[in-house]
């Protein structure tokens, strides 16, 4: 969904843009672990985001080319491709995109890794709901900073050709 809206120029004259005001907040949990990413994925649907499952990492990366996501919470320790590597690689084709890793069994070496790759976060999978849903709402809030920014920059780019 978006919004038309007139922006005044230097010149007096006014510019049309269009803002996008989609309220879907899209959200890849990825976890081997079926029983915990039901229960989890229930819990945070309750709370408003659009959910999506992934078993094992290449599943999550297939989900990423194909859907529209802000926040991935992956698992760390996963077969086939643990969650550092699911990280890695995702941030590496989607730079902005928001990552919490979840560990039942990390430690500080692991937290220092999935922070120096560009997670946000290191959070244990016994935190409380409430945790993580104020967690998780953090890192939404500052994706939709840094896309406004982004908006305001272009809009500014745009007025004044530089």
């Amino acid at each position: 969904m978006s919004r038309e809206g007139k922006v005044p120029r230097p010149s007096g004259a006014f510019e049309e843009i269009i803002v996008e005001t989609t309220n879907r907040k899209n959200i890849l949990l990825v976890d081997d672990h079926q029983p915990f990413r039901d229960s989890l994925a229930k819990i945070l649907s309750g709370e408003g985001w659009q959910m999506f499952g992934a078993n094992d990492g290449e599943e999550a990366l297939e989900i990423l080319r194909r859907e529209e996501v802000h926040l991935i919470l992956t698992d760390l320790k996963m077969p086939k491709m643990n969650g550092l590597s699911v990280l890695e690689k995702a941030r590496e084709k989607w730079p902005d995109l928001k990552v919490i890793m979840l560990t039942g069994h990390g430690g500080v070496q692991e937290a220092v890794a999935a922070i120096k790759l560009g997670a946000l976060d290191f959070v244990e999978k016994s935190a409380s709901p409430e945790v993580l849903d104020q967690k998780i709402l953090q890192v939404y809030q500052l994706w939709q900073l840094e896309r406004e920014n982004r908006r305001l920059r272009q809009g500014w780019h745009n007025i004044f050709q530089y």
